[in-house]
């Protein structure tokens, strides 16, 4: 009898999503850096990210935040 959980552990083996906005953000050193933090720390939302990135003329929204937080993008920086 085959595994129950073979189909599931066959469609997690698909490419991951596209490159997301990260790879495009023209931030400065410091600032790539700052970003690179608090998208590592969990108390820091998506939301209050993207209206960081805002404030600096870069346009990122939550959702795919969230989505490159889990690493659902192609991102090589997750």
């Amino acid at each position: 009898m085959e595994d129950a959980l073979a189909q599931f552990r066959e469609l997690q083996k698909v490419t991951k999503g596209p490159l997301c906005k990260y790879q495009t953000l023209d931030l400065n050193e410091a600032d790539r850096q700052a970003l690179n933090e608090a998208l590592g720390s969990a108390s820091i939302t998506n939301k209050t990210i993207q209206k960081w990135l805002e404030a600096r003329n870069e346009v990122w929204v939550y959702f795919n935040i969230a989505r490159h937080r889990r690493g659902d993008c192609r991102c090589s920086n997750v």
